[in-house]
């Protein structure tokens, strides 16, 4: 028996469905997010449903991030490019679309032996309400939370959303058969706000992180920290906060530290905050391979959240899927965020390294980092990846009744 089928042979198969579709290239974390659990889920993924999401995915761009499982992407108002004209109204038009084509979704998953649904969901909240339409195919459905809707729409300013979503999402997940969720700490808030029971679900990471990769002979006059991903407000204070230690780190020691930030997001607000440029770099849309052997050269992955009251929810119910990308590169990674953020919890329960929880031990992180730049440490990533983030142990997961 080989890997894929040992690991899923307790495992219905599933039809899944995300509200970002699995994506290569391009597209924000929680495409990779459903990439990767289509990857892990491997011959167990009896069909992907998804829609075009925005008119610039290509159906084709859905079908090879999904391979070798059939994809049925059914016809959306948002892939059309009318969700900017229309706004919400897009939203309730795809949900029509979505009950309306039921009866070919319910064929494609009956000839394809679907005995479950799973749906991941942190894009848009309107697709919770794919909850009760998808449980009409009469497939137990299990549901995958990666963002608290809430939250993000209080962010963004959009009161009246916010206000709403808990009324809509008490509801639909009510009619989920399991709740999976991303962290504990979203365990433990939605159990708080709704007396709801969900499960941990670690994010699967398909390949075992990278072996540790040294430096070799560095540049004994510079060092490079990489960040990747958005410049949100989870990451730009934290980010500003480690270049002014660097700044001050510069003008004493032997060598100089730079910061390389690999983003999908325009740099420039973010830059505008800096007192200057002296030590940081920014690159767009760098192909998936660039970024990696950028990381696999750098000295530190930098994993950060923010330390503000006002975001409190958001870092101790999210979880950064930066760390797949940080995993693969076999180096250090510093976390930097308060104690009861998700990944700093996550780094301290598992006696991961390198761990900063107070905002005045940043320097004190960079000093550890030349203490602990070595095979330990990335071996101690590599371990919990078999215990929690691989194939087999998501499987397993999915699989316990």
């Amino acid at each position: 028996m080989n890997g894929a089928e040992n690991r899923t042979k307790d495992l219905h198969k599933i039809l899944f469905y995300s509200d970002a579709p699995p994506l290569v290239e391009g597209g924000h974390g929680n495409h990779g997010i459903a990439r990767n659990i289509v990857r892990a889920l491997d011959g167990r993924c009896g069909l992907v449903l998804a829609r075009r999401f925005s008119r610039r995915i290509r159906k084709e761009d859905i079908r090879e991030a999904s391979a070798p499982a059939p994809v049925h992407v059914f016809k959306d108002v948002s892939g059309l490019g009318f969700r900017r004209l229309l706004g919400l109204m897009s939203d309730v038009l795809d949900l029509f679309a979505l009950f309306f084509q039921l009866p070919t979704i319910r064929r494609k998953a009956v000839s394809q032996s679907c005995g479950r649904t799973l749906i991941l969901l942190g894009a848009k909240p309107s697709s919770l309400w794919f909850i009760p339409i998808l449980a009409k195919l009469g497939l137990p459905v299990d549901v995958y939370l990666v963002d608290d809707f809430e939250e993000s729409a209080r962010k963004r300013g959009k009161r009246l959303l916010a206000r709403l979503i808990p009324l809509m999402e008490k509801r639909c997940l009510r009619k989920a058969d399991r709740v999976f969720v991303i962290s504990e700490g979203y365990s433990e808030h939605l159990k708080k706000k709704y007396g709801i029971a969900s499960r941990f679900l670690p994010l699967p990471v398909p390949m075992p992180p990278a072996d540790f990769r040294p430096l070799g002979t560095p540049n004994p006059l510079s060092r490079t920290v990489v960040f990747t991903g958005g410049l949100n407000f989870l990451y730009t204070t934290p980010l500003r906060e480690l270049y002014e230690v660097v700044t001050e780190w510069n003008e004493k020691k032997p060598f100089k530290i730079f910061i390389h930030v690999l983003t999908y997001q325009n740099p420039d607000a973010f830059l505008e905050t800096l007192p200057d440029r002296r030590y940081i770099r920014v690159d767009q849309n760098l192909p998936v391979e660039q970024r990696l052997n950028i990381l696999r050269e750098s000295w530190a992955c930098f994993l950060p959240y923010s330390f503000e009251d006002d975001e409190k929810i958001m870092v101790s119910t999210s979880f950064s899927c930066k760390i797949m990308e940080y995993y693969e590169a076999g180096r250090p990674i510093l976390v930097y965020g308060p104690s009861y953020a998700s990944i700093p919890r996550y780094f301290r329960d598992y006696g991961l390294g390198i761990l900063v929880t107070d905002r005045k031990g940043l320097a004190d992180g960079l000093e550890a980092l030349e203490k602990m730049d070595e095979q330990r440490v990335v071996s101690a990533y590599g371990e919990l990846w078999k215990k929690l983030h691989s194939p087999e142990s998501f499987c397993a997961r999915l699989a316990e009744i």
